[in-house]
């Protein structure tokens, strides 16, 4: 038995599973990540999907790690206002849909803040003094 086989060939079952279950059919629209990129490229990984080499895979795994730790910080924080993976459109035309990580709606004034949690393939730069490491945390408001 070859482990790094066995791992790389079960993490992407387990990717798979993930992004069905979070994101739904990749291949019928445009995720707000896939308008940022190159078109071309876009193009292709929509037509022909890459196959994720185990580091990949272990960073994707990481990151949703990363989420479910900050949800449970926020909940044992007693905050309950937010919601995970809220799927938005620009319109209902628009092959577009994005989504993110947390929204969280103010009880007061209903002001929506959005919480994009992200993982860097370089740890090393983005160390910082907080200790995030390798998860760079991004609010817009």
């Amino acid at each position: 038995m070859n482990i790094a086989i066995t791992l790389e060939k079960s993490l992407q079952q387990l990717a798979h599973q993930h992004t069905e279950r979070t994101l739904g059919d990749r291949s019928t629209y445009l995720g707000a990540s896939d308008v940022a990129g190159c078109p071309r490229r876009v193009i292709l990984d929509k037509l022909n999907p890459p196959v994720h080499d185990l580091a990949t895979l272990l960073r994707f795994q990481r990151g949703h790690m990363a989420e479910d730790i900050i949800a449970e910080a926020f909940a044992a924080a007693g905050y309950t206002n937010f919601q995970r993976q809220v799927e938005v459109f620009p319109n209902s035309n628009s092959p577009i849909t994005a989504h993110l990580d947390f929204v969280f709606t103010s009880e007061r004034n209903s002001l929506k803040s959005i919480l994009e949690v992200k993982s860097s393939t370089n740890a090393e730069k983005t160390r910082n003094p907080r200790g995030l490491g390798p998860h760079i945390i991004s609010c817009f408001l």
